[in-house]
């Protein structure tokens, strides 16, 4: 489920607590024949304290409501979180990081490290523009370059905007 789907849900979830409560409003109020509404005094006073106050400061009967709408966002979280299709790894992600490990470990005769969150997502990315291919090209040229030969040679290094203006600049 995408954030903004998530958001609309809670948001649906709280307005529907909302709602409750002012329907609540309403019935204890006095309907005058102009369609207004007569509240009560001791309702005002009442509202007013619990407005003033926080939550935890309030009677335990009146954090009914506030609780009431908890429950139904923690009910809503559960049922989501049950219901996520866990995204499946891309298997190519991985064959590009066996490739960057091939090429270091042949060109520049050792084996990296590999900051697997940050350089999968930037892998990712990549693939959406370049073939798997295309980027094991990128290493090789990147590796073999005396342009970049002080530079560190890692995957973030080489996916950097820098990096690849260079690449497809040279390659034309």
């Amino acid at each position: 489920m995408k954030k903004s789907d998530f958001k609309k849900k809670l948001a649906e979830e709280i307005h529907a607590g909302l709602k409750g409560f002012i329907n609540y409003i309403l019935a204890k109020a006095d309907h005058l024949p102009d369609g207004s509404i007569k509240i009560k005094k001791a309702q005002v006073e009442r509202w007013k304290r619990m407005a003033d106050s926080t939550h935890y400061k309030l009677r335990p009967n009146e954090k009914v409501w506030a609780n009431a709408v908890v429950d139904r966002i923690l009910y809503v979280m559960d049922n989501l979180k049950k219901n996520i299709l866990k995204v499946k790894p891309d298997p190519r992600v991985d064959e590009v990081k066996a490739l960057f490990i091939e090429y270091t470990k042949n060109i520049k005769g050792f084996e990296p490290k590999i900051n697997h969150k940050i350089e999968s997502g930037m892998i990712k990315e990549m693939l959406k523009k370049y073939s798997v291919e295309e980027l094991g090209d990128l290493f090789d040229w990147f590796m073999n370059s005396s342009r970049y030969s002080t530079f560190s040679c890692s995957i973030k290094t080489i996916l950097s905007t820098g990096v690849i203006n260079s690449w497809l600049q040279e390659r034309g």
